[in-house]
């Protein structure tokens, strides 16, 4: 092929290029180069970096302690102190002084044989023999002249002694005897008995055992003077008041069943004041 030809080949492909060209971007018209470069690198970057950390931290502390704290302490400390030491005092109060619970007395101690023992009544007796060394008045010579005896002469025969009743009992009974030697007044009055100046009884040859001291025989005179007229842990006083002026005619002697020489016999029921 020749040079000519082989440019005129090439000016034809050239112009249908360019025909092609056209065809495929009519806007280009007027054949400039739009190069409308038009990078559409759009980098939507759509990092929204929705950080929905909420953080609900419910932590709700549902502590339903609603002050119900039903913590029933059932301590039942019965303390059943059977104290067996006769403390009857369901309290523990024996010795107190004041009878409390089933106490059937209480007077401040628990000391055996005053009246409450235990704070228990335990009622109580004293006796207390009273010698004839211990008496004053009548005579003890003429008449019956015997030992132990001892017989009017219109005075009054006094005998003192001190009782022996624990400290804190209080009589509630009291009893005195006397051995009758003789008795030869008709009138009542003969011998008149008294204990603290209180008269608690009287004697008469109507009583015995006789007038006469050949005879033996004793008569046991037993009287009950007030408990009130007898005074508790003190000195007491027995008295015979003879109602007649002539000597002899009454007398007495060695209680019956009795040591030798006792004038009188005393006896002193007693108790604490709570078994009274």
């Amino acid at each position: 092929m020749s040079a000519c030809n082989t440019v005129f080949v090439t000016f034809c492909v050239l112009a249908l290029l360019g025909c092609a060209k056209a065809a495929v971007n009519p806007s280009d018209g007027d054949g400039s180069d739009s190069d409308s470069d038009s990078d559409s690198d759009s980098d939507s970057d759509t990092d929204t970096d929705s950080d929905t950390d909420t953080d609900i931290d419910s932590d709700t502390d549902t502590d339903a302690d609603g002050g119900t704290d039903t913590d029933i302490d059932t301590d039942t400390d019965t303390d059943t102190d059977t104290d067996t030491d006769t403390d009857t005092d369901s309290d523990g109060d024996c010795g107190d002084g004041i009878p409390n619970g089933d106490e059937e007395c209480d007077d401040g101690d628990t000391d055996p044989g005053d009246g409450c023992d235990g704070c228990v009544c335990a009622p109580g007796q004293v006796v207390i023999d009273v010698s004839f060394t211990s008496t004053t008045g009548w005579l003890s010579t003429e008449c019956c002249a015997e030992a132990n005896y001892r017989h009017g002469d219109g005075t009054t025969l006094v005998a003192t002694f001190t009782d022996t009743i624990p400290s804190g009992a209080v009589p509630t009974a009291v009893g005195v005897q006397v051995g009758i030697r003789h008795a030869c007044t008709a009138s009542d009055t003969a011998m008149t008995f008294q204990l603290n100046g209180v008269t608690f009884g009287d004697w008469g040859s109507a009583d015995g055992p006789h007038c006469d001291c050949s005879n033996p025989a004793i008569a046991l005179g037993s009287f009950t003077p007030g408990a009130s007229d007898y005074v508790a842990g003190s000195t007491n006083t027995i008295s015979i008041i003879h109602g007649s002026t002539t000597p002899c005619m009454e007398a007495i002697t060695t209680v019956p069943s009795t040591p030798a020489g006792t004038a009188f016999r005393v006896t002193a029921d007693f108790a604490d004041p709570d078994c009274i």
